[in-house]
């Protein structure tokens, strides 16, 4: 499993610097692989981990759930 940062889209809004808080998820890594290649403009979740911005793993806690990937 992989931990990973994501906007927490469940918070009820944003702090008082204006910024959206996050949250740690943890992931399979074939998981973050395949969503890395198929949402992403990353190769492997390897590189996906190393330059990432938090809008491009929006969907990635959905898109785990859907596959009960997701701890």
């Amino acid at each position: 499993m992989i931990e990973i940062k994501i906007y927490d889209e469940g918070a009820a809004r944003q702090d008082s610097a204006g910024a959206w808080p996050t949250k740690k998820i943890r992931v399979s890594k074939s998981r973050l692989d395949q969503y890395a290649r198929s949402c992403t403009r990353y190769r492997s979740g390897e590189e996906l981990l190393k330059y990432y911005t938090l809008d491009e793993v929006e969907g990635l806690e959905e898109a785990a759930r859907k596959a009960d990937t997701i701890r």
